[in-house]
């Protein structure tokens, strides 16, 4: 299990643009990544896309816009949105600084070819930033005609007190998201066996338990689950609400025996 504060993380300037911190990087999972991606005012992001990872972001601090796929997206705290491989989309911020999590769910085990997110970074922030002063993504000679069939999703405002399927798994390639909500002194247990699990806890406090591991946890605690591994979540002094994000095995190749 992993449990840490949305605070900490390794910081990564991705050209003159932005900064990345990472709260889980991809060395420590199997299909998953999450980070804090910060974007400062008065700031074009680079337009561009990815192709072999879809991703999810949630807004928690600031406002801007996001484009995805040239269509304008004006977010604030609370606000979610679903991006499929191969789909363009940009950070555009104006009078405020916007700062989102972003949520890395890998369609393919190599993870962009990429060890850890720093050398991901490394290999790619030139090239983010011809994309934002050129305003094209083209600016990048490995992008891919490949674009994902799923569509792009936009909730602008995510937060409240259901337990609800945000983005459902049949809408994506790899990838679902819930919005958890318990009320005080509640337990939920489960456990997965096809999926990575990372919870980020929107409001309230409580105690978290992963096989023989468990950790207090409150607003801005990040938590990792692998796969295979039994949970339970209870709520504490308050209402506890949080994001599941999951991260689904991929099917296996024709040399497999079993889901990696």
């Amino acid at each position: 299990m992993i449990c840490r504060s949305y605070l900490h993380g390794q910081k990564l300037m991705v050209g003159n643009l932005n900064e990345i911190q990472v709260l889980i990087d991809r060395r420590e999972t199997a299909l998953t990544e999450v980070a804090l991606n910060f974007w400062r005012a008065e700031l074009n992001g680079p337009p561009h896309s990815h192709t072999s990872k879809e991703q999810v972001f949630y807004v928690t601090q600031g406002e801007g816009s996001i484009h995805i796929d040239q269509t304008p997206h004006s977010v604030k705290p609370g606000a979610l949105l679903y991006i499929p491989s191969g789909v363009i989309h940009q950070s555009v911020t104006h009078h405020s600084s916007l700062t989102y999590f972003l949520f890395n769910a890998f369609l393919d085990p190599g993870k962009e070819g990429y060890a850890s997110y720093a050398e991901h970074i490394k290999h790619v922030k030139a090239i983010r930033q011809r994309q934002a002063d050129t305003g094209k993504a083209t600016a990048d000679p490995n992008l891919s005609d490949h674009v994902s069939s799923r569509s792009p999703l936009f909730i602008e405002d995510a937060r409240g007190t259901t337990s609800v399927i945000l983005i459902p798994q049949s809408g994506t390639d790899g990838c679902e998201v819930e919005r958890i909500h318990l009320r005080i002194s509640h337990t939920r247990r489960l456990k997965y066996g096809d999926r990575e699990q990372t919870l980020f806890v929107i409001s309230g406090n409580g105690t978290i338990g992963i096989d023989s591991e468990k950790c207090e946890v409150e607003a801005g605690s990040v938590i990792f689950v692998p796969m295979n591994a039994s949970q339970w979540i209870t709520a504490g002094t308050a209402d506890l609400t949080y994001l599941s994000l999951s991260t689904l095995a991929l099917p296996p190749t024709n040399n497999e025996t079993q889901r990696i």
